[in-house]
């Protein structure tokens, strides 16, 4: 299928979520090809978890990702934000679970996609 697989799943935080949203882009704009970010909850934030996935969901806008799927309760705040912040209900998509992933996931995707997954389970999975 022409997609390229990038794994940063372990322990995801704010800093290291953008890193990768950022080389997601980045290699986006130097393959010339789409882009899929598949995202979970980030963790043990505490106070900081509300904001830290509203940041992210602008951050996924900014960087021009094609299409964006989420697991999880706060990362559906990264979905939301994402598509108050200009992303089409095409582009985005909310799961709850790792099976409802599996199983839409090869009808979402294309080849030549690049993809950013955080979620290890998933792979494993799969």
């Amino acid at each position: 299928r022409n997609i390229l697989l990038i794994n940063d799943s372990y322990n995801a935080n704010p800093t290291s979520m953008k890193a990768a949203i950022k080389v997601l882009s980045y290699l986006k704009q130097k393959r010339k090809r789409r882009s899929v970010a598949i995202l979970g909850d980030m963790l043990e934030l505490g106070k900081f978890s509300g904001i830290s996935h509203i940041n992210i969901g602008k951050f996924i806008v900014r960087q021009n990702v094609d299409l964006l799927l989420t697991r999880g309760e706060n990362a559906k705040i990264i979905s939301q934000t994402a598509l108050s912040n200009g992303m089409s209900k095409d582009q985005v998509h909310q799961f709850s679970s790792n099976d409802e992933i599996k199983e839409n996931i090869l009808n979402l995707i294309k080849p030549g996609l690049l993809l950013k997954l955080f979620l290890l389970q998933i792979i494993l999975q799969l």
